[in-house]
């Protein structure tokens, strides 16, 4: 299989596994570029080169563009496809904006969002993916993940790879992998993270945690980040799970409070 048709497959795939029915009618969408309904007939030549990426317009029913310099991109009434100058994929929902400057791929790669949108990232370690909302920034080395962001939040939802999900003017971060999902509220200052298996629910206005069957290692290292302070506790204790509440404690209070409960030896450095 050629360079072209595997990026064909994967950019199909792609749109397929975020496509959502009844968002856009391929028909609507071209009216509104062009002025006319027009059907497309489609020859065994098209399956290469700028042409292969032209049917994937076809199949989709939306824009797919290449920009070679900054800018910013505009879904209005239909979902957009983008591809960046590193080859990162990404579709754009209905509503969303994101922009990136005209150095992005040469440094840095780097871009804005508001709205929702999809992101397959190419894979450059030397370069890392960041996605920047009005509530949180988003790093990445190569994945594929969903961003909803407006004003007052980001929600992130993780389908593969490592990604971390940074909340603006908060303390504790996340590496968030496949199936885990990440919601910032900046009214609130609420910080939820969930997996499969597990969840905590960070506030800091009313310095509150929830942790639902949470790694016990995962505990300290929130309530490291969150306090500022050194925490350390056995290797074979950091598999422990905790289900707990603890609202308006200090770090001592919390570590007091484990401890009893579950018999650790958690202690602060």
């Amino acid at each position: 299989m050629s360079n072209n048709e595997n990026n064909l497959e994967k950019s199909v795939r792609f749109v397929a596994m975020h496509y959502k029915p009844g968002i856009f009618n391929p028909d609507e969408s071209l009216e509104k570029i062009t002025g006319k309904r027009k059907r497309f007939l489609l020859r065994p030549a098209v399956w290469s080169g700028a042409a292969a990426a032209a049917l994937i317009l076809i199949i989709a029913g939306t824009i797919l563009l290449q920009p070679e310099k900054g800018k910013t991109l505009t879904a209005d009434a239909f979902i957009t496809i983008s591809m960046l100058p590193d080859e990162t994929k990404i579709i754009l929902q209905p509503g969303a904006t994101m922009a990136y400057d005209k150095h992005f791929g040469k440094e840095m790669r780097w871009v804005s969002l508001s709205g929702n949108a999809s992101f397959e990232v190419s894979k450059d370690k030397e370069k890392p993916f960041i996605v920047h909302t009005s509530a949180a920034e988003i790093t990445v080395l190569g994945t594929v993940f969903d961003v909803s962001a407006d004003e007052k939040s980001t929600r992130l939802e993780v389908h593969s790879g490592k990604v971390n999900f940074a909340p603006a003017n908060f303390p504790v971060s996340f590496i968030c992998t496949r199936e885990m999902h990440a919601q910032f509220d900046t009214q609130q200052s609420e910080l939820v993270v969930s997996s499969p298996e597990s969840s905590c629910t960070i506030n800091k206005t009313e310095n509150r945690f929830t942790f639902s069957n949470l790694a016990l290692g995962e505990v300290c290292r929130i309530l490291q980040q969150y306090y500022n302070q050194p925490v350390s506790l056995t290797e074979n204790e950091k598999s422990i799970r905790l289900t707990s509440a603890f609202i308006d404690k200090n770090i001592t209070e919390i570590i007091q409070i484990i401890n009893l409960t579950l018999d650790t030896h958690i202690e602060l450095n």
